[in-house]
């Protein structure tokens, strides 16, 4: 590894760490009142860190001449937080849990083209596993936030 890579790999950790603090700053220190909850203030946090995951590894994968599916899994895996984030500014109930649903379902795409990736063998098991837990969970706390949001709002 070169000396301009270490610097590059640690200048890249830093606006990592940088941007991960900002982000759950502005999440905890939001006065807004909408229709959040504590746990969408998590989910925003743990999605945001799913996106740099993927974005990460959508840089790994170009770097080996995968650019199919690698921009797939770069559209649907950061569209996940995306949609998080726009619902925390939602213009109703209905419109929440409409973007926490789409959500859902692009997370659900993202573990498609990870199982993709790693039996394709582009992917390790071991990274597939970790990034596919990560989805998951972030899966398991939309579908709770979707169910509370419906039943607090009788939708």
């Amino acid at each position: 590894m070169s000396h301009l890579q270490v610097e590059s790999s640690c200048c890249h950790w830093s606006l990592k760490k940088f941007a991960q603090f900002h982000i759950f700053t502005y999440l905890h220190s939001s006065n807004q009142k909408n229709l959040t909850t504590m746990n969408d203030n998590i989910l925003s946090h743990k999605s945001f860190n799913y996106s740099l995951e993927i974005i990460d590894l959508y840089k790994q994968l170009v770097d080996e001449k995968e650019y199919v599916m690698s921009k797939q899994l770069l559209r649907c895996g950061t569209s996940v937080g995306a949609n998080i984030f726009e619902a925390n500014y939602a213009f109703s109930a209905k419109d929440f849990v409409h973007k926490l649903t789409v959500s859902r379902k692009e997370a659900n795409e993202s573990i498609y083209w990870l199982r993709l990736l790693q039996f394709s063998q582009f992917l390790d098991d071991s990274q597939a596993e970790g990034l596919v837990k990560q989805c998951d969970e972030i899966m398991r706390i939309l579908t709770s936030s979707i169910k509370t949001a419906r039943k607090n709002s009788n939708l």
